[in-house]
């Protein structure tokens, strides 16, 4: 089986054979110039906690979101510089592990919307096929059909928060 994280579910998707090189190659320029568009509005914050509490740390600021799951005790929040920057003197007050990633990109976050239209349309044209490896997502955290991986899901795996624990969790609850 094959799982990415994040843009390395492009990889993936190539590996296994739901894309071909070609598509595999349109959605990693189309996404990555994409989201040069938003480079400089946010940044993104690693942190030594669990799900319930990063989520409830977003909910206390209106421009962060969870942006992956890595495991149990360790996500990535994205967003403005500023109110990332007061999440991490909490942590550090509390003795609690973060970092500023050094990035320009909140990706993952509220700050991706604003390229939903053309990525859509500038990967309207791939054509995902049926997989020869099982394809893992960590969009839905679980294993997916390699027919699947559209212009929408392409979407969906750059707006949406990397279920990396869920899927691992998955890929062995499946034997792997």
């Amino acid at each position: 089986a094959v799982v990415g994280h994040s843009v390395g579910e492009v990889t993936s998707a190539y590996i296994c054979g739901a894309l071909t090189l070609a598509d595999a190659l349109r959605v990693s320029f189309h996404r990555s110039q994409l989201q040069q568009r938003v480079a400089g509005l946010g940044t993104m914050l690693a942190a030594g906690v669990d799900e319930d509490t990063a989520n409830a740390l977003t909910g206390l600021y209106d421009k962060i979101s969870v942006a992956a799951v890595n495991s149990a005790t360790n996500v990535t929040l994205a967003g403005d510089r500023e109110q990332l920057q007061e999440i991490a003197d909490t942590l550090t007050s509390q003795e609690i592990f973060n970092r500023l990633l050094q990035v320009e990109v909140a990706y993952h976050s509220y700050q991706m919307d604003s390229l939903e239209t053309d990525l859509r349309i500038s990967l309207a044209s791939i054509r995902p096929q049926k997989e020869c490896i099982p394809l893992y997502s960590t969009v839905f955290g679980s294993q997916v059909e390699g027919s699947t991986v559209n212009a929408d899901y392409w979407w969906m795996n750059v707006r949406q928060p990397v279920a990396f624990e869920r899927t691992i969790k998955q890929l062995i609850d499946d034997g792997y």
